[in-house]
């Protein structure tokens, strides 16, 4: 038996000809078989992905903030709390302003996608909003680490099962010219919809950084 607690959401930017994707994952706090030693029934946590996503190219931003907004109140109404990791590089900026307007200002946590180690900051722009910051390598690092360890778990049935699967086995790391460890989808194959996926694991880890085994963590 599962029980739903939190709502977890990635949000992976796109730029005009790239697509932007959305994953959502439920932590859930399983209850395991009766323990009779313990003389309980033992519970342990557990992120289950459950959506994964694209806009339609050329979708605006206005538009995606608002359907966040939307899927946000959905969740609450259901008594579920919500988090959202967005990526604020490059754009993410200007869309985190529109997601101000739309209601969720001050609730979505920003993170800039660095070359070297992720630190917390001010943004520049947001009038001392803090945002984070984290290589790709480390937050895939994170996923990778959750459903290594059987905390972090993939429905096969949920919508975009195929897609984020397949970019997930197409993600690799590369070493910059400065040294330092980046990761990217094979060739000129898509990594929004794992990005996403890893930004929605960030998310939980701020909020639960017990729940996998992370070494900086």
């Amino acid at each position: 038996m599962a029980m739903e607690t939190q709502m977890f959401l990635g949000l992976d930017l796109g730029k005009r000809r790239d697509y932007t994707a959305l994953v959502a994952g439920f932590r859930r706090t399983v209850v395991k078989a009766w323990d009779p030693v313990q003389v309980r029934f033992p519970t342990a946590p557990r992120m289950e992905f459950i959506l994964a996503e694209r806009y339609p190219l050329g979708t605006r931003y206005t538009d995606i903030a608002k359907d966040l907004a939307r899927r946000w109140r959905v969740a609450e109404s259901r008594g579920w709390g919500v988090r959202c990791a967005v990526d604020a590089t490059g754009v993410g900026e200007a869309v985190l302003e529109i997601m101000d307007a739309v209601g969720l200002k001050g609730r979505v946590w920003p993170v800039m996608i660095t070359g070297g180690h992720g630190d917390t900051g001010s943004l520049p722009g947001r009038k001392g909003a803090s945002y984070h910051s984290a290589t790709k390598s480390q937050l895939f690092y994170m996923l990778r680490a959750g459903m290594e360890q059987g905390r972090t778990v993939i429905r096969k049935d949920m919508p975009g099962f195929e897609e984020l699967m397949h970019e997930l086995r197409c993600v690799e790391e590369i070493r910059t010219p400065n040294g330092y460890l980046t990761a990217s989808g094979k060739g000129s194959g898509h990594d929004d919809l794992a990005f996403a996926a890893a930004l929605a694991q960030w998310a939980l880890l701020q909020s639960y950084p017990g729940d996998v085994r992370v070494p900086w963590l």
